[in-house]
């Protein structure tokens, strides 16, 4: 009875410590701001008690956030680290202004063009299965109703789509467009045929493979191309090959993948930070949602397990086709193109970009669409990844600095 008593006791003593570690010191960064302790945060705890210089690594990245949000007009952010010997995620601000309520580590927020990537990853594993080429000619899979309206159409290949050097018009840059989405009904899904009506008769940048332009109609065809020969959505096919494997529970394309809760499953709010201090939420601006340029909705943690499953354990590619997707500037003559253009061509591949920074090579890829910018970063040196989500854009004040920041505290932690 005596030995029970003091084993007892001697839990009891840890959950103090453990509590009173959340109750002062954990507070300053507190992940939820809402002092509840998720399984993230007790993995901290744990870590917190077993390396005692955890803690202030973590106080230091959460403090780097708040303090890149301060001016934001309260709007908020998630920020994750993740390198193999280290893991922290924080939030900061409010997911939803108007009503007070404040972000947290687990909400979902739209990632814009970093869905790009992931549409990528299933056109080339399409091809891996045989049921489409890279060199393919978007002729030989669409229809006539849709090349007609897209210059050089019979001389654009599967590649040229990927790579952003198809020289086709950008949707999103057409006045027509801008004023349609501002008046379309929030939950009402775009086709991907009315979206490419506004490139009709519109005059292509360049010919085909002699240039590098990004440019959003790409995937919105590589979509249809998808769907035409699978016979299943773009959703479907993203789950198949990348949501399942991954166990990537938190992450769907908006509006096509029906979700419980708040505007289509997405309880966070966006905003436009254009005149700030005014706010302006722009969550309902239907632009173009759920497509497959811009279209998904998720967490960080779904975003670091995509990065880690296809930079760090490679099991979605194989790695000739991994080959392929980080070959960045192999897919045009850059010897032919001059200044931004060589630059912005010469750091894309297919689906995906690469950063050249003071802490090494980065691979990923930013966003920005209806309220919410982020990106996404595999350092390949390091095998670090850091996820960045917020539900503003146009914000001048943004954390433009916040990467660069979070490298040398994570570097220089010596529990690592």
């Amino acid at each position: 009875m005596k030995k029970i008593m003091i084993i007892l006791f001697v839990l009891l003593l840890c959950s103090s410590i453990a509590m009173g570690f959340v109750s002062d010191e954990y507070k300053k960064a507190d992940m939820n701001n809402n002092e509840k302790i998720d399984l993230n945060d007790a993995i901290l705890i744990i870590q917190h008690i077993s390396k005692k210089t955890l803690p202030s690594v973590a106080i230091q990245l959460q403090n780097l956030l708040d303090n890149s949000f301060a001016k934001s007009a309260g709007t908020g952010g998630i920020l994750l680290v993740q390198s193999p010997s280290f893991q922290w995620v924080g939030a900061t601000g409010m997911a939803n202004v108007e009503n007070s309520i404040p972000m947290k580590t687990a909400d979902m927020l739209r990632i814009a063009s970093m869905s790009k990537t992931f549409t990528s990853v299933v056109v080339l594993k399409l091809i891996e299965e045989g049921v489409l080429g890279l060199n393919d000619y978007i002729s030989d899979h669409l229809s006539d109703s849709i090349l007609d309206k897209i210059e050089n159409a019979d001389d654009i290949t599967i590649k040229h789509l990927l790579s952003m050097t198809s020289g086709i018009y950008d949707y999103s840059n057409d006045e027509a467009y801008f004023r349609a989405a501002m008046n379309r009904p929030a939950r009402e899904a775009w086709l991907p045929e009315e979206i490419i009506a506004y490139i009709d008769g519109k005059t292509a940048s360049f010919y085909p493979g002699e240039g590098w332009e990004y440019c959003n109609t790409n995937y919105i065809l590589l979509e249809m191309i998808v769907a035409l020969k699978t016979g299943k959505s773009l959703a479907q096919e993203m789950r198949r090959i990348i949501f399942n494997p991954l166990h990537m529970t938190q992450t769907f394309l908006e509006i096509k993948e029906t979700r419980e809760g708040g505007f289509g499953g997405l309880l966070v709010r966006g905003y436009d930070l254009e005149n700030a201090p005014e706010i302006k939420d722009i969550t309902e601006e239907n632009d173009a949602l759920g497509m497959g340029d811009g279209g998904l909705i998720s967490d960080a943690y779904g975003l670091a397990k995509f990065l880690k499953g296809m930079f760090c354990d490679k099991v979605i590619l194989s790695q000739s086709t991994f080959n392929l997707m980080t070959n960045f500037g192999g897919y045009v003559n850059l010897n032919e193109l001059e200044g931004e253009e060589k630059e912005d061509a010469s750091t894309y591949s297919l689906g995906l970009g690469k950063t050249i920074t003071e802490h090494g090579v980065v691979w990923g890829h930013d966003g920005k669409s209806a309220g919410f910018e982020g990106e996404m970063r595999y350092y390949i040196d390091s095998e670090t990844i850091i996820v960045l989500l917020t539900n503003a854009e146009n914000d001048l004040n943004g954390p433009d600095n916040i990467f660069d920041s979070v490298m040398p505290l994570i570097s220089n932690d010596p529990a690592k």
